[in-house]
């Protein structure tokens, strides 16, 4: 596992330093390590207040779960988390080095009161708190250090950013609260003349272990950091998604058939003009398609709006009309709208049909919705009235009582009406290729949603509230639309993440 806890010194001598790395390993690897091949990785030099472990082979603990699993026969290979002056790896040690010097400089915060998140892709991700410890013989009376955690993985610090700010400040506490013990005690026996508080004091460089008169003190944090790395992992495993699971429709032969429709020249017209003059009968109605721009147009954008809203959050979408193919033409059209999986198309129907058997109904003008649906929000209904082949004759009356402020609407709706007006500088197939981006994004965040709530099924609500904090989801719109596009994720994926995942576990639990 990439994660590492890590103690962090300014010297005054050396300047940033990294004082002490604690992070998992397998039996394998640490026997594969040789303790007599350390090296100074830092240069510069080095002091007692820049040096915890150096020449020390550090502190290894096993887990004891793992041991009972692999005596009762399982493949899991017990966890070792080991703890010494450096990350074995010299690639993690340039990443941590830098994390270190980010957290002792440019990336101090005021007050120190809570942890700070920085990094990116190349350099690892890093939560860093940084305190204060009182010496009596340092410049100002006191130094500075930081302890972090540094992954690969910045959801997996940012959903548990919690759990490693309370155990960060309880390792602080108890190495603040020693400091300023021995601080106090060394004070009544050293008092300064006030005639020489203007004379610049002497710097001596003193090691963690005096600061807090505690010579085991790297043995107490080495249990303390192994206790925080093995709970981190306890509820969460760091899992990178590879590339050909990423499936997000029932089979690649729809997928190509959906890609057809959508770049269709009927998809592609540029406005009503070229909707009016194709013959809308004469065409098979499960293939009939409207180009997005004209349908905006058409309804009008307040309609457009909601219909879409109620697509994109999974209500059902009733569509009511005389002419069933121009019906069967909008509702195909909203559909498209989201994934394959979401769709449960009933078109030409003759009654209502419930909301778990279809998600898109289209009815005939005659048909009545029973009393319990026109009382409900989840629904939205779309009268189409008129006749023939001329789209000007025809006029369009939506019903829905789910009541929502425009600043509420999902991102994903806000960006497709503002692309959709701007008719100047996006051409029809310009929005067909925006959305698809739209869509895709949206179905990350989708697949990043479903990895959570297979890896933290019993989580607490400020966990998922944490979660869609990180995927901006935070309005209720949006997180029904998260919930909902779930259902776009073929079974194909799902299945192939969860053998991934235990995989993954099984290989890589160290």
């Amino acid at each position: 596992m990439s994660l590492k806890i890590i103690l962090c010194h300014f010297c005054e001598a050396h300047g940033p330093r990294v004082l002490f790395c604690s992070e998992t390993k397998s039996q394998a690897q640490v026997k594969s390590k040789s303790n007599s091949e350390r090296i100074n990785h830092q240069g510069g030099g080095m002091c007692v207040a820049c040096t915890s472990v150096q020449d020390h082979p550090g502190f290894l603990s096993s887990d004891s779960n793992c041991i009972e699993n692999a005596v009762a026969g399982s493949d899991i290979e017990p966890v070792v988390y080991k703890s010494s002056q450096y990350p074995d790896s010299a690639d993690d040690f340039s990443h941590v080095r830098q994390a270190c010097v980010k957290s002792l400089s440019n990336e101090v915060g005021m007050g120190q009161k809570s942890c700070l998140f920085f990094g990116d892709t190349k350099n690892g991700y890093t939560l860093s708190q940084v305190f204060n410890l009182h010496d009596s013989k340092a410049r100002g009376l006191q130094r500075l250090y930081s302890l972090l955690a540094w992954s690969r993985d910045r959801y997996f610090l940012i959903n548990y950013w919690s759990f490693f700010e309370e155990n960060f400040r309880i390792v602080i506490d108890g190495l603040v609260k020693r400091a300023e013990e021995i601080f106090t005690s060394e004070g009544r026996n050293d008092v300064v003349p006030i005639t020489n508080l203007q004379r610049a004091r002497p710097v001596t460089a003193r090691s963690l272990s005096t600061l807090v008169n505690c010579d085991d003190i790297f043995e107490r944090l080495h249990k303390q950091f192994a206790w925080i790395l093995k709970n981190s992992y306890s509820f969460y495993v760091e899992v990178p998604v590879p590339e050909w699971i990423k499936v997000t429709e029932e089979d690649s032969e729809v997928a190509k058939e959906i890609s057809v429709d959508l770049l269709s020249e009927d998809f592609l017209g540029t406005s009503l003009e070229t909707v009016q003059n194709d013959s809308l009968n004469g065409k098979k109605s499960s293939k009939i398609l409207l180009p997005l721009r004209a349908l905006y147009q058409l309804l009008g954008g307040s309609y457009f709006i909601i219909v879409c809203l109620h697509t994109l959050i999974g209500n059902q979408v009733i569509l009511r009309g005389t002419n069933q193919d121009f019906v069967t033409a909008i509702l195909n059209t909203f559909a498209k709208l989201i994934p394959l999986g979401c769709c449960r198309i009933k078109s030409l129907a003759d009654e209502y049909f419930e909301a778990f058997q279809f998600n898109f109904l289209g009815l005939k003008s005659c048909v009545k919705l029973p009393d319990h649906v026109v009382d409900s929000d989840l629904f939205v209904l779309l009268d189409v009235k008129g006749e023939g082949e001329n789209l000007n004759h025809y006029q369009f009356e939506v019903t829905s009582n789910l009541f929502f402020e425009r600043d509420q609407m999902p991102q994903i709706l806000t960006n497709l009406e503002r692309i959709l007006v701007n008719t100047h500088d996006f051409s029809a197939s310009d929005v067909i290729a925006y959305y698809f981006c739209l869509k895709e994004e949206l179905m990350g965040k989708v697949e990043t949603f479903y990895q959570f709530t297979r890896l933290s099924p019993d989580c607490k609500n400020s966990r998922l509230q944490s979660c869609f904090k990180i995927l901006d989801a935070n309005s209720e719109l949006e997180q029904m639309m998260l919930r909902f596009w779930l259902n776009g994720l073929s079974n194909k994926f799902k299945k192939n993440q969860m053998i991934y995942l235990k995989e993954f576990q099984i290989e890589n639990i160290s």
